[in-house]
């Protein structure tokens, strides 16, 4: 008895775990103040200038396999492209354009990798992803 009591706890924490693990960073409820302090605006301004410019931005967790899979794409293909940025999302700076491609693009949820480049981005990773990608490349040159 006191075995299954052990494992439904372990299952427990593990189940709220995986929850705090995927949600964050997702929908999560925007507290906005009624003026932004300068520092903030001038960070706010910095990075959409960031994504205007012409580079394409893959946005990419360590631990995902998919990630990963991109990475080793970009990594055979676009090592010494300076128009391709990947940005690690577990960083402050990540996370802020992120935050930037959410509000450039309105979307609410995200699939990592995500793959923002001017007025377009896609999400996920399959040859079909390698393909858009190439075609943002070249964008990005034009």
């Amino acid at each position: 008895m006191n075995k299954i009591k052990v494992l439904a706890a372990v299952a427990v924490v593990i189940a709220v775990a995986a929850g705090a693990y995927f949600s964050a960073g997702k929908n999560e409820p925007v507290q906005t103040a009624a003026e932004p302090s300068p520092a903030a605006a001038e960070a706010q301004g910095q990075t959409a200038a960031k994504l205007a410019d012409n580079r394409v931005y893959v946005m990419y967790v360590e631990s995902c396999p998919m990630c990963a899979k991109a990475l080793e794409y970009i990594n055979s293909k676009y090592s010494d492209n300076a128009a391709v940025v990947k940005v690690d999302l577990n960083t402050a700076d990540g996370k802020a354009l992120l935050n930037a491609c959410r509000e450039k693009f309105g979307f609410k949820d995200v699939v990592i990798p995500l793959i923002c480049a001017k007025d377009e981005y896609t999400m996920g990773w399959s040859a079909a992803q390698g393909v858009r990608l190439d075609g943002f490349v070249q964008s990005a040159a034009e």
